[in-house]
């Protein structure tokens, strides 16, 4: 994250030098591709941190959809222990 913020930093710098004429464009763009790089890097990190809450939930949600199908559950009370639970799983 932090690294994101400072290539933005860089890149809007970058993009100054090159508005009031003391850069040239390519300085803009490897700027430009180094932050989108970095932005890549944290979605894929922030994608991978989730995956397993995902799957989890997914899992819960099969076990409750089998125990309802079987009448130990109702809808109501089903609804709200699915609530309830992906609260607590705090999910991305």
């Amino acid at each position: 994250m932090r690294r994101e913020q400072g290539l933005r930093r860089f890149w809007a710098l970058r993009q100054s030098k090159y508005t009031a004429g003391s850069a040239d464009f390519l300085v803009v763009t490897d700027a430009q591709r180094a932050l989108y790089a970095a932005r890549d890097q944290l979605s894929d990190i922030r994608a991978r941190g989730c995956r397993p809450s995902v799957a989890l939930f997914k899992a819960m949600a099969r076990l409750a959809s089998d125990a309802q199908a079987a009448g130990r559950i109702g809808n109501d009370r089903l609804v709200r222990q699915l609530t309830r639970d992906r609260a607590r799983l705090a999910l991305c």
